[in-house]
């Protein structure tokens, strides 16, 4: 949980921005921007900002997350809707095809033992046995979108933890660099966003679902 404020942030890349008394950005201009950031780093690093959440298949083998990308079973769940039960295996579908090359046809159970997914397909995920009429529960992890920080609240934590404090700052430069026409600085503003990308894992395409379960 983020102890550093939203406000502390903006006021740190005020100090870059050499605008210390809010004369060309204000606060809702760096707030916007802050939200924009968290937003970012969610995309580039998913498990930035997760949460968990007991979902109700559907029937069938292919299933799908409200979230912004589904990362792993956590568990099977009771019809209570709490209680965890057995734990499928993470599996590879090119496993699955070999060894079952009908699976997605396969006898449906209530209760999956394996689960795959797609990298390509951020929302969906596949099970095996597939899913009966009456289909069961699971509890996932996935990756959560930030919840917006308002102005009112600007001297509360940030959504995100304490270790993304660096690139929030060289985003909202960035952001500030490239939208003012007035101090429009093109290499400042690149220097930044570089930095900002650098600070994701020096490469400019979200980490693989696979890489945070190796994890």
């Amino acid at each position: 949980m983020a102890t550093i404020t939203a406000e502390s942030v903006m006021n740190k890349a005020r100090k870059i921005l050499n605008d210390a008394g809010s004369v060309r950005w204000d606060n809702a201009d760096l707030l916007g921007w802050l939200n924009s950031g968290q937003k970012e780093i969610v995309l580039y690093k998913p498990n930035a900002n997760t949460e968990t959440a007991v979902i109700t298949m559907v029937e069938g083998s292919v299933q799908t997350v409200t979230g912004l990308q589904f990362i792993r079973i956590i568990s099977n769940v009771a019809s209570n809707g709490t209680t965890a039960t057995s734990v499928p295996s993470p599996v590879e579908q090119s496993v699955l095809d070999g060894l079952y090359p009908n699976w997605m046809a396969a006898t449906p159970n209530a209760t999956p033992k394996y689960y795959c997914f797609d990298r390509k397909l951020l929302k969906t995920f596949f099970v095996y046995p597939p899913q009966p009429a009456s289909p069961g529960k699971v509890r996932i992890l996935q990756s959560a979108a930030p919840a917006v920080i308002l102005i009112d609240n600007i001297s509360s934590g940030m959504i995100l933890d304490d270790i993304y404090e660096t690139p929030l700052i060289d985003y909202i430069v960035y952001r500030a660099f490239s939208e003012d026409t007035e101090v429009l600085d093109a290499a400042k503003s690149d220097a930044f966003f570089q930095k900002f990308v650098a600070a994701m894992g020096g490469k400019a395409q979200a980490e693989t679902i696979g890489e945070m379960n190796a994890n």
